[in-house]
């Protein structure tokens, strides 16, 4: 089974300060369509920061991200920005949801944006 989002070799490091905080270092990580993962870990471990690097959102300073068969990278904003639209449904910490839908709503609202077959019907494979 190929892998649905590959990850290898994923580092990020911040500096606050002259203080070097790396908080990805040389992470792997593959997972199978239908495959469920928790990211679990102390405020500052870097939960956030892998997140914002599968969705393409930051960049990582060394290593690969795959999803779908599609290497980020390689990636231009605009074509990432498509990307993010067609594959990815991001919720981020602090949310903005629009109070008079409910929650399946505002999860469903870009399907219906881009006019996608059954966005009423979310399914996982």
């Amino acid at each position: 089974m190929t892998s649905l989002i590959s990850l290898q070799k994923i580092s990020k490091t911040f500096f606050q300060g002259s203080q070097r905080i790396e908080v990805l270092n040389l992470l792997n990580l593959e997972v199978s369509s239908g495959q469920s993962v928790a990211i679990l870990g102390q405020s500052g471990s870097g939960k956030s920061t892998l997140l914002s690097i599968l969705a393409g959102l930051d960049h990582p300073e060394f290593g690969s991200v795959t999803i779908n068969g599609q290497d980020l990278s390689v990636l231009k904003q605009d074509e990432l920005s498509h990307f993010r639209a067609q594959n990815l449904g991001i919720v981020f910490q602090q949310y903005h949801l629009m109070n008079n839908l409910t929650t399946l709503e505002n999860v469903t609202l870009p399907l219906e944006l881009q006019k996608a077959e059954d966005h009423e019907t979310p399914s996982r494979e």
